[in-house]
């Protein structure tokens, strides 16, 4: 899967993470597009965040909750990063235990 990531997504993860190259950057913009959590995934104060601040405004837009970021991705297939922002601090235990677990399970 290919994830392209617009010159703004890429000075906002240089300005808000560690992450110090364009190579970490589009690394970490693939694994959020792949392993990240919908806003569907998540239930009480953390949903209703996500949900006040980050509405999907129309059906090409997608965010992805993943290594205590909000991922906003966009385009005709979404997957063009647009921009990345910190959850704050206090959603950080919701973040990290979604009511759902889409990962396979063996019995």
């Amino acid at each position: 899967m290919t994830v392209k990531t617009t010159l703004h997504s890429i000075d906002r993860l240089l300005e808000r993470t560690n992450i110090g190259s364009k190579r970490g950057i589009k690394e970490i913009s693939k694994k959020a597009k792949l392993y990240g959590r919908s806003r569907a995934d998540y239930d009480g104060d953390f949903r209703k965040f996500l949900d006040t601040h980050y509405k999907e405004k129309s059906g090409s837009t997608r965010f992805k909750i993943y290594n205590r970021m909000i991922f906003v991705f966009g385009g005709t297939k979404s997957c063009k990063l647009i921009t990345a922002v910190n959850i704050p601090e206090k959603y950080w235990d919701s973040a990290a235990n979604p009511i759902r677990d889409t990962r396979c399970r063996v019995n």
